[in-house]
């Protein structure tokens, strides 16, 4: 149940779990609660990043130099692939 709450946080309320429990864990139960809101906040960054990976790619083919980049990219490997 409490994975389920923790995926409905946003980012900051999951910070404000973490940053709590950091200062009021008394148990294993606290420190618990307290892990599996990093372990969220950590999957969220992961697919955070590669989202901005994602678009930092897209954003470079889309520029002028990057689309002349790319094609010669292409080219290359073509060319490659005819010789062999």
């Amino acid at each position: 149940m409490i994975v389920k709450d923790t995926e409905a946080l946003s980012r900051e309320e999951l910070k404000a779990v973490i940053d709590y429990w950091e200062d009021e864990a008394e148990n294993s139960i606290h420190e618990q609660i307290q892990s599996i809101a990093v372990a969220e906040l950590n999957k969220r960054n992961t697919a955070r990043n590669s989202q901005i990976k994602l678009l930092n790619r897209s954003l470079m083919a889309s520029s002028r130099i990057g689309r002349w980049r790319s094609a010669a990219k292409a080219f290359l490997a073509r060319f490659v692939e005819i010789k062999n």
